[in-house]
């Protein structure tokens, strides 16, 4: 009997090279060749002290009331740089060993609190930005200050340190515009130095009871995208955006990485302790001063992660659900641009449909938005309005939500999604966790071989191959070899090529679909068609709720999608579909 040699058994991916195109130039090639590599990102937010009470009461207005709860921050830069490794630009979401997965607008709206949704984030470059802080900071900021176009964070603390007592209205809201500068640049969307802020964002906070109808959320996560993306290339070493964003997302999905925490009692959730979510991880140490030893540590858990590791949907739990306010809204489920000025990236809740408790299909390609990566603020001089199509496409979000089916166990697509996905993903960075989670695998299979009712000698065979396998891995993984992802050896995907132009997208295959005339969750052999929704004004933003402990969830959305906390929702049985993770480990894999 042949044994396949440990070359096929150890290769990292993808076999087809059609999805991952930038693999050549991403920092898993340069890891798994051998090479170190680190990111250096800013390592703490530190908020410093509470504002008083005036400029609170206005944070509330603006739509930042709850963003102010968030305290000191330590980055775990180790756990930043394993996360970034997985990180892929061709569809904005990380490859993990059991599927895709990424940061959505609900993540933003539950772990920051800030609105997500409401007006794209866009504007022009001001002439003279000194007549901009005269009219809506009363300062203007001295020349050692400036840093371009941005203003030292410095600045701002020190120059609006102290509210005078008995202020006038006009300046509390200048302290607040001022506060508000500050969080953005500190914490919601840093760029690389973390010391200055861009100027761009002052006029949105001219009139800060329209503030909050802003998407903050997606403008927060339109820059954490496209950071992560150019800190994943291959001799990048820096990264700016929103890592508490990442890192809460990360604690909250992956336990067996998180530090722990103890749970609020009852009396501090009814005060408003805990939410935003990334409040319950502030304080939380860092692992420790060796970063290199941990990102190896970090990279390998990645590697070997178990299906039962990943937490698909953290926010139905009853000990985190009790914290959230309200429903964020259905616009996190919105396949559309995300928008901050000069950034265009794209939100595909379509790929991640397992964190909206849905069952995954096989997605579409992605869109293609290369062109927009290598522009910014430099090249497009003085305006940073996007073009007018990305921005009519997240008008229209509310006619571009995902829905589907719901998914009662992990994998109920495992026979065509991860048949598919595991041909076009890059399954592993290091070799000692290529090493592990081959091995996890090949035991899996034995199992299953020995569970099932397939004639002995046959059963035999199989589990003789699969041992034979794991021994020539774990002898040779050390001289394992690299690969090329241009050399893909699967001819019988045929997988399309990333889509350029928006309004030539299709609608999602599968269960995925835009249109929501008819219940999704009554099963029929064809899809619903027609608009549900009318699309008027920008609802206003995430109000600031008086009483943080009770939650008021909106009920109308969950007639046409399966929302993540709401009222049950009904089960039900389809013959071409599996629901068993029985059937997960294939020979393939």
């Amino acid at each position: 009997m042949a044994f396949p040699l440990h070359r096929d058994i150890l290769n990292p991916g993808p076999k087809d090279p059609s999805l991952l195109t930038q693999q050549n130039n991403h920092i898993s090639s340069h890891i798994w060749s051998g090479k170190d590599h680190m990111l250096l990102p800013k390592q703490s937010y530190v908020r410093g002290p509470k504002p008083p009470e005036p400029i609170l009461a206005m944070l509330k207005v603006a739509g930042f009331g709850y963003v102010v709860e968030i305290e000191n921050f330590d980055i775990d830069v180790s756990l930043i740089s394993a996360l970034v490794e997985r990180w892929r630009p061709e569809t904005c979401t990380f490859h993990l060993p059991y599927g895709e997965c990424t940061i959505t607008l609900e993540d933003v709206a539950l772990q920051l609190g800030i609105p997500v949704d409401g007006h794209a984030l866009t504007g022009i470059i001001a002439e003279d930005w000194s007549i901009v802080c005269q009219e809506l900071l009363g300062a203007v900021p001295p020349k050692n200050a400036w840093g371009g176009e941005g203003v030292a964070l410095s600045w701002f603390a020190n120059r609006f340190e102290n509210l005078p007592i008995n202020a006038p209205h006009n300046v509390v809201q200048q302290y607040t515009r001022a506060y508000i500068m500050r969080l953005i640049g500190s914490l919601l969307l840093p760029d690389k130095r973390g010391t200055h802020v861009h100027l761009m964002y002052l006029p949105l906070l001219k009139n800060l009871s329209s503030v909050g109808h802003y998407s903050w959320g997606s403008g927060v996560l339109a820059c954490l995208y496209r950071e992560m993306c150019h800190a994943s290339k291959i001799n990048s070493n820096q990264i700016g955006g929103c890592l508490v964003l990442l890192q809460a997302w990360a604690w909250d999905r992956i336990p067996s990485i998180a530090p722990k925490i103890d749970q609020s009692s009852g009396d501090q959730v009814h005060r408003g302790l805990g939410f935003p979510l990334s409040c319950r991880w502030s304080h939380c140490k860092k692992t420790t001063e060796n970063s290199k030893h941990w990102v190896q540590c970090y990279r390998f858990s990645l590697d070997k992660l178990d299906v039962h590791e990943f937490i698909w949907t953290p926010y139905t739990s009853p000990d985190v659900r009790r914290y959230i306010p309200q429903d964020p809204g259905e616009v996190c489920y919105a396949i559309v641009p995300l928008i901050c000025c000069a950034i265009v990236e794209w939100h595909h809740p379509d790929r991640v449909m397992r964190q909206f408790g849905l069952r995954q299909s096989i997605p579409q390609p992605p869109m293609n938005i290369d062109r927009l990566r290598k522009m910014d603020l430099k090249v497009r001089g003085k305006a940073y309005w996007p073009e007018a199509t990305w921005i009519n496409l997240w008008l229209q979000r509310r006619e571009r939500l995902i829905q589907g089916f719901p998914s009662h166990a992990y994998f109920g697509d495992v026979s065509n999604y991860m048949k598919w996905y595991l041909d076009v993903t890059r399954k592993w960075i290091s070799h000692e966790g290529a090493l592990a989670g081959t091995m996890v695998i090949g035991v899996r299979n034995i199992l299953r071989f020995a569970t099932s009712e397939t004639p002995n000698p046959i059963k035999c065979e199989n589990i003789i191959q699969v041992c034979n396998d794991m021994l020539n891995v774990s002898h040779n993984y050390h001289s394992a070899p690299t690969y090329d992802s241009r050399q893909g050896n699967n001819e019988n995907l045929q997988y399309k090529k990333p889509i350029n132009d928006p309004y030539k997208q299709p609608y999602p295959m599968g269960f995925a679909s835009y249109s929501k005339t008819h219940n999704p969750f009554s099963f029929s052999e064809s899809h619903p068609t027609g608009p549900f929704y009318s699309v008027g004004a920008p609802p206003p933003p995430l109000m600031y709720n008086a009483n943080p402990g009770t939650t008021t969830f909106s009920r109308g959305a969950h007639l046409h999608m399966p929302k993540p906390y709401g009222p049950p929702i009904p089960s039900f049985e389809t013959e071409d579909e599996d629901e068993s993770e029985d059937d997960f480990e294939s020979e393939d894999y």
